[in-house]
């Protein structure tokens, strides 16, 4: 049963497609990632993942799911909150990973494009479509992307807020994401002003260090951390350090991630893919 004011019945999920064809499931399955029921709540996260993102593609359905994602996540009374952090970030940015930072975002596409690749899509699902038409879908996957990113980025203001989630994991996952929306100096404020200590301190450092702007204030805030007594802390300071300032990078830096780095060492930040000593190896790789 749906209430007649539930935002999700303002879509017209039977125009869309995601990966196995018209999107009508979509909605239910969106309800159920706030399920009591721990198993329902993981069967909507999996089949969601099949479909708005497919290995790594994102479909024309993906982008309007996006809001809803970040609307589920911001309500306090979902379980497993950080698990529909993790859909979004899926759906919104793909399989892109830090190596992609800063991120420039996706090229435009015209209408013409968009008008054609709707036109392909009966074909497409029914294996029928024409050689020539192969290209076509292909850029498809670029424009599906674009457009969700688009919808993910326009959410901002909501992952500022989330840095101080009383979830740390929500919080620290909000971190990682503003690395990838457009960054503004409230954005670089807000991650600068995080209290010391913990995972969430962690993220704000390595997005900083993927950041521009405010130069003296952040490398003032990283500074502080370098001879702070937990690894975790201190590793991603320095990182972001040298991440800012290579290939200038300060000998003391140099030293921390030179002597302190273990490939075997298993720390890792939340909200980031990447163990802490894969980004010291980066850090101390000239840029380019």
């Amino acid at each position: 049963m749906t209430s007649a004011n539930d935002p999700l019945t303002a879509v017209a999920w039977g125009t869309l497609h995601h990966a196995y064809g018209v999107a009508g499931d979509v909605p239910d399955l969106v309800r159920a990632l706030a399920s009591d029921d721990e198993d329902v709540r993981l069967d909507a996260h999996n089949r969601l993942r099949g479909t708005v993102y497919h290995q790594g593609t994102r479909w024309e359905a993906s982008a309007y799911v996006v809001p809803f994602l970040v609307a589920t996540a911001d309500e306090p009374s979902t379980p497993d909150r950080p698990l529909v952090v993790d859909l979004l970030r899926l759906v919104g940015l793909g399989d892109l990973t830090d190596r992609a930072l800063p991120f420039a975002g996706f090229p435009s596409f015209d209408a013409g494009l968009r008008s054609r690749i709707r036109e392909l899509l009966p074909a497409f699902y029914d294996g029928e479509l024409a050689d020539d038409d192969f290209e076509t879908m292909d850029a498809a996957a670029q424009v599906w992307a674009a457009d969700a990113y688009a919808a993910m980025a326009r959410h901002g203001d909501v992952f500022r807020r989330w840095l101080r989630d009383p979830d740390a994991e929500v919080a620290a996952r909000a971190a990682e994401l503003l690395a990838w929306v457009p960054t503004t100096p409230a954005v670089v404020g807000d991650l600068i002003a995080l209290p010391d200590g913990g995972g969430v301190r962690a993220s704000a450092n390595l997005a900083l260090g993927h950041l521009s702007g405010q130069d003296s204030a952040v490398l003032a805030r990283l500074d502080g951390q370098l001879s702070d007594p937990e690894p975790m802390i201190r590793w991603s300071a320095a990182v972001a350090v040298a991440l800012r300032t290579r290939p200038g990078i300060p000998p003391q830096v140099r030293r921390l991630l030179t002597d302190e780095r273990d490939p075997r060492h298993p720390v890792s930040v939340p909200g980031w893919q990447r163990p802490l000593a894969g980004f010291m190896a980066v850090a101390l790789t000239p840029p380019g």
